[in-house]
């Protein structure tokens, strides 16, 4: 099954940070071509906001793997 490629854009952190903590937006990102884990504002210890998947513990691990981040 092919898959189309998408155009693909960027967003500050702190402008997805707030968007989301607004309702403005929701983020996902995708395993293979049918799963996909939702992306969600947490609160470090020290207060400051991050962006994490909805499966990763403590840290933003899964979206440390995707490519554009390596």
């Amino acid at each position: 099954m092919a898959v189309a490629e998408r155009r693909r854009w960027n967003l500050p952190v702190d402008d997805a940070i707030q968007g989301v903590l607004d309702g403005k937006w929701s983020f996902f990102i995708e395993f293979g071509v049918y799963d996909t884990v939702n992306v969600e504002v947490a609160r470090s210890p020290t207060g400051h906001f991050y962006l994490k998947t909805e499966v990763d513990q403590d840290t933003p691990d899964q979206l440390l793997f995707l490519p554009e981040c390596r």
